[in-house]
């Protein structure tokens, strides 16, 4: 029979992107026991004031989550549903006052269309829905200022008309020459190696494959250092190293960036291109390498799923200097870029949440 349906926060399970859903089922004792409400439990509501978002922000990852008050608040809606009523049989109740909890009887879901989506019955506290919505314009109002100080920075280049004469090469090229190296991400090998997912250990290793980037989401496996280390000393890993440019050779979802926050274990179709620091700069690097225009020349239609052959990919030749010009506009051409996107994601966020509580009447006088 089931008892509960609780939505977790994204973030708690992979894919980390989107929100799962537990089904708590048990076995009534008795005809006379079985319920006659159905709990419904929205724990990122536990989340408002520790993962620095509003309610039910998508962007969470599985690092920022409070796990001892998303297990306190599951684990209290629960056992309050489900203890008998001190005057008889069915639940005890008690978490009409739980934020994030919602009791509805069996009855009243029986529909057309039966949707049993804790966000469809749960209304969001006032309380927490307050407090989340504070916490984003604070963070919205920093993001903002980063923002205009990034595009400060921005503004006042412009573009000749010329494209130059600098003439090109390819990534093959530069790797033929030694100026750079190519490696292949792999899958581990079975018995060598484990990916494990859930939270990650401080010390771990994340492992970002294909289907995490098609999901939008971050690298959804991990690695202990023990798996590391058997991994690389039997060559069935490949790990970023600092300032490497990793690069995704699908066209659904190519890119190219400097992986900062390394090292990272690479899965199938993702390159890391290791540069010779004295011949090429490594933002100037990736900021070439990932122009639309280039994924189109480097693509292959060898099979359903068009690819990107990597070695085809083509960078202008400029002296070290120039390059290290360029790779100054193209690093803060990418912070500017993910100020917008964290600027519009909070932005969707808050309107939803504003909208939420106008159309309840939660409006306050003056």
């Amino acid at each position: 029979m089931l008892n509960a349906v609780i939505a977790l926060p994204p973030g708690a399970a992979p894919p980390h992107g989107v929100a799962l859903h537990l089904w708590v089922l048990r076995s009534p004792e008795s005809a006379d026991s079985v319920g006659t409400e159905l709990l419904f439990v929205d724990a990122a509501q536990s989340q408002s004031d520790h993962a620095g978002g509003p309610v039910g922000a998508g962007g969470a990852g599985k690092a920022s989550l409070d796990w001892t008050a998303l297990s306190d608040t599951v684990r209290a809606a629960v056992r309050a549903h489900s203890e008998p009523r001190a005057g008889g049989a069915g639940p005890a109740g008690g978490h009409e006052d739980r934020p994030g909890t919602k009791a509805v009887p069996v009855i009243d879901l029986l529909d057309d269309q039966v949707d049993l989506t804790p966000a469809r019955h749960v209304p969001v506290a006032a309380s927490v829905a307050g407090a989340g919505l504070r916490t984003s314009w604070c963070r919205f109002d920093g993001l903002l200022e980063q923002l205009s100080s990034t595009a400060a920075g921005l503004s006042p280049l412009e573009l000749s008309q010329d494209a130059g004469s600098q003439g090109s090469t390819t990534v093959g090229e530069l790797a033929r020459a030694g100026a750079l190296t190519l490696h292949a991400g792999q899958s581990p090998a079975e018995g060598t190696v484990t990916v494990r997912e859930g939270t990650p250990a401080d010390d771990s290793v994340l492992y970002l494959t294909i289907q995490d980037l098609l999901l939008g989401s971050a690298a959804s496996g991990w690695l202990t250092p023990g798996d590391v280390a058997e991994g690389h000393k039997a060559s069935t890993l490949t790990l970023t190293e600092p300032t490497d440019v990793v690069v995704v050779g699908s066209s659904r979802v190519f890119d190219a960036w400097v992986d900062t926050d390394g090292p990272t274990a690479l899965g199938p179709q993702i390159h890391a291109l290791r540069a010779d620091a004295s011949v090429i700069d490594p933002w100037f690097l990736a900021g070439c390498l990932r122009a639309p225009a280039n994924a189109r020349q480097a693509g292959t239609h060898a099979s359903t799923a068009s690819r990107i052959d990597v070695r085809r990919l083509q960078i202008p030749r400029l002296p070290l200097g120039e390059q290290r010009r360029y790779g100054e506009v193209f690093r803060r051409l990418t912070e500017f870029e993910r100020l917008l996107r964290e600027s519009g994601g909070l932005g969707a966020e808050l309107i939803q949440g504003l909208s939420d509580g106008l159309s309840a009447g939660r409006l306050s006088e003056g």
